[in-house]
């Protein structure tokens, strides 16, 4: 699912659908709600709170909140992530709107852009991950939408550490550069599954596409090198060159044993 930026959302025309959007709340207020409870048909419930973009502080939007549960005032300095859902008439919950008033020392109508939370929208703290978002990338393009999972939040500025760490000293830099030629073999190696992999798919216009699209290729070799890594895998590769330069006609079947996965 794409993310997208507080600056791409402000540039849209309004009632575009946003698929995700992120950023730190600055400013949360209060929600304004009709009495009656929310039982009574014309029940509505306004939250309005303001995010910034993290990268971008000059960037920032109001995000209003319809009939969603309160964000208590804990929420403020948070990263928070808005996402929509796929459905029948497609993507729903988060848009960008205008909010449209009157300024009261110039009597002149000020049109602002607003995003739009509505119940089908996901909300959660934290922010998705470079490695969340490969993945349901490739699982969207090869499954369809229906069969991407929920986004993967994680603690703000918590960002999880997959491998097992090893004990690492200040200055020690033959065992920092023994770590990065490791990850480096378990790129390469992901890298040669994902094309040997790809090339086995049976529908030509999917297969062709992969394989003539370096972007889905990385991402389907990062989805295949976060498994790996998540099991440790890093730690048990060599450090040294074991990627010698493919001869024509060699498999990249990374289970070859004789040359072409060079395990």
């Amino acid at each position: 699912m794409k993310l997208t930026s507080i600056q791409e959302v402000i540039a849209q025309d309004e009632d575009t659908p946003v698929l995700g959007v992120q950023g730190r709340i600055v400013t949360i207020y209060d929600p304004r709600e009709k009495h009656g409870g929310p039982e009574s048909t014309d029940y509505w419930k306004f939250q309005h709170l303001v995010i910034q973009d993290p990268s971008d502080t000059d960037q920032a939007i109001k995000v209003t909140l319809v009939k969603r549960e309160t964000l208590g005032r804990e929420w403020k300095g948070e990263l928070i992530h808005f996402a929509s859902a796929k459905g029948k008439n497609g993507w729903t919950g988060v848009k960008v709107k205008l909010d449209k008033y009157v300024d009261k020392m110039t009597g002149k109508e000020i049109q602002t852009k607003v995003l739009w939370v509505t119940a089908t929208a996901q909300i959660s703290k934290g922010y998705r991950n470079d490695e969340a978002e490969a993945k349901a990338d490739l699982d969207e393009q090869l499954l369809g939408p229906q069969h991407v999972g929920k986004p993967e939040t994680v603690k703000a500025d918590h960002p999880k550490v997959f491998s097992p760490r090893e004990n690492l000293e200040q200055g020690d830099l033959l065992k920092s550069r023994k770590i990065v030629a490791r990850s480096g073999n378990l790129w390469g190696l992901a890298m040669r599954a994902a094309i040997f992999h790809v090339s086995q798919i049976e529908q030509p216009n999917i297969r062709d596409g992969f394989l003539a699209n370096g972007i889905a290729l990385q991402a389907a070799a990062a989805t295949i090198m976060i498994s790996a890594d998540k099991a440790g895998a890093a730690l048990g590769m060599p450090s040294g060159n074991i990627y010698p330069e493919r001869k024509p006609g060699e498999s990249y079947d990374p289970s070859d044993n004789d040359g072409g996965g060079n395990v």
